[in-house]
């Protein structure tokens, strides 16, 4: 027989908070029955294991306005089954674990952010390992909707900076992403900073808001079987460019120079981006594309080596022997048709 949750959508958001945590306490797998429950921000100790099941209809919400993650754990290890969390765009962050093990399946977040300056930019999930420790993710299925951070003009700062799943430092393997609509001055779905890993499948329906596609610092990484399209019923910001508002490099290589990042099984339309796929790095770090259709942009591929912007220096290693990269449409000043090994 399952064990249900302590928590009641007829319950007070403090309520559900408590029996929340008192559930985790249990030590055992937890089922979630059909029904909204509100509740406060849950801090987890640091040790728990964290084993929830979210039944059909099943969904938890913040209950008010929170400048700090929803869920938050430092050190726990999680088991998530088909969490269904809705921020209602009350809540910048939905989920927060920082190191330990973090599994999950089925996973569906929306509505992540405020309709005020943010604090800690917005994130539906952020995944992150401290110096000297680790963190372990498996996530099989995730679908994001709605992550917004009121933008403030300025780019890099946390503000606003919105993200679906931010990954730091974490061993990782991931498959079927599906990610829509955002805001903010750095809206990027996925961000990659270190560790290493492997994400299969990833669907973004590309709108005017976004910066990126992916975005990838250091380390080692791959990203296969993936898709991004531009929503229908783009709306130009200039009247003159496809390229979004605040639109910069569809998959992007950047950091400080370690590690490297494979393509392959993908295609991307880069008209929303100034650049299709862009090594903005300055170390040895290399992109590697096998089987991967760019189609339009400025520049479908570029490197353009840090602190020099939109110059082309260099050739650039996109596989070698046997790599297989298609460009669609016209080929940019200064790169050949598709071919292995260097484009110049």
């Amino acid at each position: 027989m399952p064990t249900y949750t302590t928590m009641n959508p007829a319950s007070s958001a403090n309520a559900n908070r408590d029996a929340f945590l008192n559930d985790v306490n249990l030590g055992v797998p937890i089922t979630i029955p059909s029904g909204i429950y509100d509740s406060n921000y849950i801090p987890v100790a640091s040790g728990k294991h964290i084993q929830f099941i979210w039944q059909a209809g099943a969904v938890l919400r913040p209950y008010a306005s929170l400048n700090t993650p929803f869920i938050s754990a430092t050190g726990c290890t999680w088991d998530l089954t088909d969490p269904k969390i809705d921020n209602r765009s009350i809540a910048e962050v939905a989920i927060k674990a920082v190191n330990g093990t973090f599994n999950a399946t089925g996973v569906d977040i929306s509505n992540c952010g405020r309709n005020t300056t943010s604090v800690l930019g917005s994130y539906a999930l952020a995944l992150s390992a401290t110096a000297g420790n680790s963190l372990n993710v498996s996530i099989a299925g995730f679908t994001g909707r709605n992550v917004h951070a009121l933008p403030n003009g300025t780019y890099g700062d946390q503000p606003g900076l919105a993200r679906f799943l931010w990954l730091s430092g974490a061993t990782y393997d991931i498959s079927d992403l599906d990610f829509a609509t955002m805001e903010g001055d750095d809206a990027d779905p996925l961000h990659v900073q270190g560790g290493s890993g492997t994400i299969d499948g990833m669907v973004v329906l590309i709108d005017e808001n976004m910066r990126r596609f992916a975005k990838y610092q250091d380390g080692d990484h791959v990203l296969t079987n993936f898709t991004g399209t531009k929503k229908s019923g783009w709306v130009t910001y200039d009247g003159t460019t496809a390229v979004g508002k605040r639109g910069l490099n569809g998959i992007d290589l950047c950091g400080g120079g370690s590690g490297g990042l494979t393509l392959s099984n993908g295609s991307l339309d880069c008209t929303p981006f100034k650049i299709g796929v862009c090594k903005s790095v300055s170390g040895a770090a290399d992109i590697t594309v096998d089987t991967v259709a760019l189609t339009g942009s400025t520049l479908p591929a570029k490197n353009l080596p840090t602190p020099v912007p939109n110059s082309t220096i260099g050739a650039w290693n996109i596989g070698g022997a046997g790599c297989v990269a298609t460009w669609i449409g016209a080929n940019p000043t200064g790169f050949t048709t598709a071919k292995s090994g260097t484009w110049v």
